[in-house]
């Protein structure tokens, strides 16, 4: 099965971005404007069926507003960035996905998302200039709800692995998951309380 999610790529979902204005294009989509949340703090982009919140790495409110964007669940989560955000400050990025994730697995990788050290950052690239980062191996993992002792080592890689867009096939099954990960059910997207932003 081809990676994708109600016919975006997980390659070309963002993580993580810089500008709010460019996540509509990347995603040829629709950004909406969540109840009277400033859209500078938090906003949704709608692609067909895919629902996708992001919110401002210094934006406290962000949980609260998850569980209202959300579809429902009876099960408790964490309601967190998929990319800490230390880490996407030292890497120049502004907007963080957020999704929902078992406890256990989403503060596995806690430790694995603070910002590098000069040390470890010698002879590395970590400032980009790109509009947006993707999933690596470790947040796909995580995503699935895998905790960090059980993710592959090859995988195992501390910070964010900044490439271009990372391809990567996944299962029916996978899929489901991180659809839910990312607050969606097999049912109809509920667009209440959010409106588009053409601007």
């Amino acid at each position: 099965m081809s990676d994708v999610l109600d016919g975006l790529s997980l390659g070309k979902i963002p993580v993580a971005g810089t500008k709010r204005r460019s996540f509509g294009a990347q995603l040829n989509g629709q950004v909406y404007r969540i109840g009277r949340v400033w859209a500078n703090r938090a906003f949704v982009v709608v692609q067909e069926n895919l629902r996708l919140l992001y919110v401002h790495r210094d934006y406290g409110n962000y949980a609260a507003v998850a569980r209202r964007v959300f579809d429902k669940d009876d099960v408790t989560y964490d309601y967190d960035h998929v990319l800490g955000r230390a880490l996407c400050k030292q890497q120049g990025f502004d907007y963080i996905l957020i999704t929902r994730l078992d406890q256990t697995a989403n503060r596995s990788h806690g430790s694995l998302e603070r910002p590098q050290t000069a040390g470890q950052l010698a002879g590395k690239k970590f400032i980009t200039l790109d509009k947006f980062c993707f999933a690596d191996d470790r947040i796909f993992y995580k995503m699935l709800g895998v905790p960090y002792r059980n993710v592959p080592l090859r995988s195992r890689i501390p910070g964010y692995n900044l490439v271009k867009e990372h391809q990567r096939q996944v299962t029916p099954v996978q899929a489901r998951l991180i659809r839910h990960a990312l607050g969606m059910t097999h049912n109809r997207l509920n667009l209440s309380g959010l409106t588009p932003i053409n601007r």
